[in-house]
């Protein structure tokens, strides 16, 4: 079984703070001078990383050059041949005493102690910038006022209530979903107040056809003085029931059944009397 290698753990410039200093040594000056040592060491092993780099870097540009050159040369058979071959022949030797110079350094490099700027590298980063996937309609300008926000209001059902009356129709929360998904103009507040509205709306409406099917029988028992109260409730009901279910062949609201049995019953109490 292979053995790890700690060799590169045993000089590491990290930090002075549990080491055992002399009574009579100033430790704070101590510490000082020795980060201000290893900033030194840091900045001259820069530049002489900087100049190694950029020497080697010149030599590569230049060992190219001549190569492309050489290559050119060879398919023209220019009269320069033979020098750029005595060139090209030069710098093989010079890329050959190179190469243990880089070695050299690489393996400089590798071992030079860790310290706190370079114990840790970033391996590597990414950046993610969110960007609106959907286009909303865009509000105008911010009005605290009540005025504006009812203005706001109903231009916005005006041009999306049939939308607004479909979205608010659906039961499963995926026809929902499905729903805003095709229309990401409909999340917004104009929204929920309209649908809020419309269920305030649909709420009286049934208290009304409640107080108005109540009047109409109280209207029939006083129209109706041999008739009792509870003959002209199961009267009226039953008839409103029909009309709601068979009027035409149509489905049609609670408030106009209740009217047309009312005209309906008036003609049979008229008939009657």
């Amino acid at each position: 079984m292979a053995k790890l290698d700690y060799s590169k753990w045993d000089h590491i410039e990290v930090s002075d703070d549990e080491d055992d200093t002399h009574p009579n040594i100033d430790t704070p000056s101590l510490f000082r001078w020795r980060h201000q040592a290893r900033l030194e060491r840091d900045e001259a092993w820069r530049k002489e990383k900087a100049e190694f780099e950029g020497s080697y870097k010149a030599f590569l540009q230049k060992y190219n050059t001549c190569q492309q050159k050489l290559a050119e040369a060879k398919q023209s058979n220019s009269a320069d041949l033979p020098e750029l071959m005595e060139q090209m022949k030069q710098l093989e030797k010079e890329d050959q005493e190179w190469q243990p110079k880089v070695e050299e350094f690489k393996k400089k490099d590798r071992l030079r102690p860790w310290n706190i700027d370079t114990i840790c590298r970033e391996g590597k980063s990414k950046t993610i910038i969110n960007s609106a996937a959907l286009k909303h309609e865009e509000a105008p300008p911010t009005d605290d006022s009540e005025e504006a926000a009812i203005n706001r209001l109903k231009d916005f059902v005006n041009k999306h209530n049939k939308d607004i009356r479909r979205f608010g129709l659906f039961q499963k929360p995926l026809d929902s979903q499905n729903c805003l998904l095709e229309n990401p103009f409909l999340v917004c507040e104009e929204t929920a107040n309209q649908l809020v509205l419309w269920c305030i709306d649909l709420a009286m409406e049934e208290v009304g056809v409640s107080s108005l099917s109540l009047q109409f029988n109280k209207y029939h028992s006083h129209l109706s003085i041999d008739l009792q109260n509870a003959f002209c409730v199961d009267f009226f009901f039953y008839y409103k029931a029909d009309c709601m279910t068979s009027f035409g062949g149509r489905i049609i609201s609670s408030g106009l059944a209740c009217m047309i049995v009312h005209n309906f019953c008036l003609s049979i109490m008229r008939r009657s009397f």
